[in-house]
């Protein structure tokens, strides 16, 4: 910046547009006190701010691809059925048969030894 006289380091560093993902580092430098904060100071935070920002999205990034990848293999694992496998299909499973066998008395179905007539 060019404004025809000297700047004190406190006004360009003040006068600087910071993203707000350097919110973080905004607090921290606003707590120095005034011999610290010097722009090359600033400066040399700020690199390293925004390289520590970068490597967390990078992070983040691969992380999401993980869980992505997981998510596909679980779910192609899920839903595989190999040939192998036996699917039970419910509609062509006999039913119980409710019927009772013949009385050991008469011989006759539906009843039981202990429900029979012809002993009574």
């Amino acid at each position: 910046m060019d404004a025809g006289h000297p700047l004190e380091d406190m006004y360009l560093a003040s006068q600087s547009i910071i993203d707000c993902d350097f919110q973080g580092i905004v607090q921290i430098l606003c707590s120095w006190s005034d011999k610290d904060f010097k722009l090359d100071k600033i400066e040399m935070e700020l690199i390293a701010e925004e390289n520590r920002i970068r490597q967390l999205k990078t992070d983040m990034n691969k992380v999401e691809i993980d869980n992505s990848v997981d998510a596909f293999v679980v779910n192609h694992k899920i839903n595989k059925v190999s040939d192998n496998s036996r699917v039970y299909d419910c509609k062509k499973k006999s039913k119980f048969n409710n019927k009772i066998g013949p009385c050991y008395v008469c011989k006759k179905m539906g009843h039981l030894k202990r429900e029979c007539k012809v002993t009574n």
